[in-house]
């Protein structure tokens, strides 16, 4: 059976991207829109991993995190997060909240799949 991937970004044409990059590894690619949409749909399918961008409207990556880690049926999910945020403060601030990576939108996307296999 694929392991399912959540991919959360309020951009769509980083959710086809990160959907074609991973699309090679039989992956079941779950996309939202929004970090509202990315949480409801965390709680209903329980993906075995979480990618997320940091920056979105209403609800952004700290708080998709945050709710992540707080609800009991999803604190276990690796939840990667990305960014075009390359600052130091961020990446430890996340990972002290309980990102399991972060990954900068600029440059590492093509490293996604061995990031992914980590988790997987």
């Amino acid at each position: 059976m694929s392991k399912t991937i959540l991919v959360i970004d309020d951009d769509r044409l980083i959710r086809d991207l990160i959907e074609a990059i991973l699309n090679n590894n039989n992956y079941r690619i779950i996309k939202a829109e929004s970090g509202v949409i990315g949480c409801n749909l965390a709680k209903e399918y329980i993906p075995d991993l979480i990618i997320c961008d940091l920056m979105m409207p209403e609800v952004n990556g700290f708080d998709v995190l945050k709710f992540i880690r707080r609800n009991p049926n999803t604190k276990h999910i690796p939840l990667i997060i990305l960014s075009i945020i390359e600052e130091l403060e961020t990446e430890q601030l996340l990972i002290e909240l309980g990102a399991n990576d972060y990954v900068i939108k600029n440059y590492g996307l093509n490293d996604l799949p061995q990031i992914v296999l980590k988790y997987l």
